[in-house]
């Protein structure tokens, strides 16, 4: 293996903020979150969170001005819900993935504001001040190395006659403030491609240089459940005892491996303490931005770190809302088929959330139709619909 330490590179501001925020009197540990686009991440559940973490002021003036959703509430159900074919990381109805990533919406990594930005260690300004002193580079991974280009090709812009831009994968390590002037890290981008062992063994190397007390990771998972009830979760990794009891989905499960999975894996064999956070979205959402999952795994995060980010939830709650709102009116659209789909996991949910003894969200075997039985129920109802309206393609979730 080779030396970890080549892998990334400290910037020297934002490795002197970091330090400070560690040596500050009143610092307990600095906790570190950390997402990587590119594998499984059902509702893009964990891109969206690391797109407010690092846009939440921009979001949350959007919502004051009366625009609501930066992302748009539009979606076609019918579309969404055919998606759940024999596709790439979509498990049918009642099984569990273990996986991390997916593909991040444009800009979820975000321009680097520290030049704009004072000290982030600052901690005299008011609670609702949060992100607008956005995050520091503390350090930064060489994409060229643990990025495959040709596996995944960054966009470039193509202007009259010549190259205009060249959207650079980057693999950063960030300070960001809570509400309070608490600091935390992000480290977000895209899911290294190779050198997983050197990967993970730098990822220690900052972990353990930064003091990290707590590091957490986060995506979404298709599952076998209606959009009508609360998001589940399933806790994993060395403190779970953070997260209230969830009900056990399996006991034992073989996936493919992740970065971020085996970030978890080495750093708590280390004896560092982790955590990992999936959420359950219904797998016909599975590939359309669920803002409702993101707002769960927000959540469970602020009760198990103490961070308080009160402009992030703001914008998620407003876009869930929207999401749900639409969903109703294209399933109020749909045909008495695409109802029955939908009120059918209705009940099987209901029947074994209310059964003593318990310990899963899965039904018994039953007559409810299969993944592809779903999508080409609602490929159906797509092509029946009225050639004048939208394409699949002019709506932020197709």
């Amino acid at each position: 293996m080779r030396d970890p330490q080549e892998l990334y590179a400290w910037d020297p501001e934002g490795l002197r903020r970091a330090q400070a925020a560690v040596a500050a009197p009143d610092a307990g540990g600095l906790v570190m979150l950390y997402h990587f686009n590119g594998f499984i991440d059902a509702g893009e559940t964990g891109g969206q969170l690391v797109e407010r973490l690092l846009d939440a002021d921009g979001d949350a003036a959007r919502a004051e001005a009366g625009d609501g959703l930066a992302d748009g509430p539009e979606l076609d159900l019918a579309l969404e819900l055919g998606l759940d074919r024999a596709g790439e990381g979509d498990p049918p109805s009642g099984s569990a993935t273990d996986g991390h990533g997916g593909d991040a919406p444009a800009g979820a990594n975000g321009p680097d504001p520290a030049d704009a930005a004072g000290d982030s260690t600052e901690r005299d300004r008011p609670a609702d001040a949060e992100q607008r002193l956005p995050g520091a580079v503390v350090a930064r991974f060489d994409h060229d190395r643990l990025v495959d280009y040709r596996a995944r090709r960054p966009a470039m812009v193509f202007r009259r006659d010549s190259w205009a831009s060249y959207e650079q994968p980057q693999l950063e390590l960030r300070l960001l403030q809570d509400a309070t002037g608490q600091p935390f890290l992000l480290l977000s981008g895209p899911e290294p491609d190779v050198e997983w062992d050197s990967f993970t063994a730098a990822v220690r190397q900052i972990v353990e240089r930064l003091g990290v007390r707590l590091a957490m990771t986060f995506h979404g998972i298709p599952m076998g459940v209606p959009h009508t009830r609360p998001v589940g979760l399933t806790p994993h990794g060395n403190r779970v005892d953070l997260v209230p009891t969830q009900p056990g989905l399996f006991t034992e499960a073989q996936v493919p491996g992740s970065a971020a999975a085996l970030t978890e894996f080495r750093l708590g064999s280390a004896g560092h303490d982790v955590l990992g956070i999936a959420a359950h979205v219904p797998h016909y959402l599975a590939r359309s931005r669920y803002p409702d999952a993101t707002l769960v795994v927000l959540e469970t995060i602020t009760a198990a770190t103490g961070l308080v980010l009160p402009r992030a939830a703001h914008a998620l709650r407003a876009a869930a809302g929207a999401t749900q709102d639409e969903i109703e009116r294209e399933i109020a659209q749909g045909d008495a088929e695409l109802v029955a789909v939908v009120r059918g996991l209705e009940q099987q949910y209901d029947a074994v959330a209310g059964a003593e003894g318990r310990r899963s969200l899965m039904a018994e075997p039953s007559e409810l139709p299969s993944a592809e039985e779903l999508g080409a129920v609602f490929e159906r109802f797509l092509a029946e619909r009225d050639d004048g309206e939208e394409g699949p393609g002019d709506h932020p979730g197709s």
